[in-house]
This record gives C-alpha cells, sequence and structure tokens, in this order.
C-alpha cells in the first residue's frame, strides 16, 4: 500500500469513528506506528486531520461535503 493509499484510509476509518488513538490505526490497517505517524503528520500539514497527544481526529473545518 502506498503512503496516499494509506492516508485516504486513515480518512475513511476516521469518516466513520471522528477519532482515533494511533494503535487503532496501526491495528486496522497493518502498519507500522512510525509509517502511520508520518502519514498523519502529512495529514494535518493539509489541514484534513488535528492531532492530539495520543490520537487523532477529522478536521471538520476543511473537510469538503460529498
Amino acid at each position: 500500500m502506498y503512503q496516499q493509499e494509506r492516508m485516504n484510509e486513515i480518512i475513511r476509518i476516521l469518516k466513520t469513528t471522528h477519532y482515533a488513538t494511533v494503535d487503532y490505526l496501526v491495528d486496522r490497517i497493518k502498519y507500522s506506528p512510525a509509517s502511520i505517524r508520518r502519514d498523519l503528520t502529512a495529514l494535518e500539514k493539509q489541514g484534513l486531520v488535528k492531532r492530539s497527544y495520543g490520537g487523532v481526529e477529522i478536521n471538520e473545518e476543511n473537510s469538503t461535503p460529498f
């Protein structure tokens, strides 16, 4: 799975759960915590997610409706 595919999967998960921990994402996507954290950093720079200590939530301000 490429980075963009992982990031899309993270966004899909967050749209249903609204909040997830890094450990939860690791279990769901089956990638290392370091890879997930890199993806979350990239998503945060794009303004798509908000990170907190140990977790992440979707940034409702910048999410586009379907």
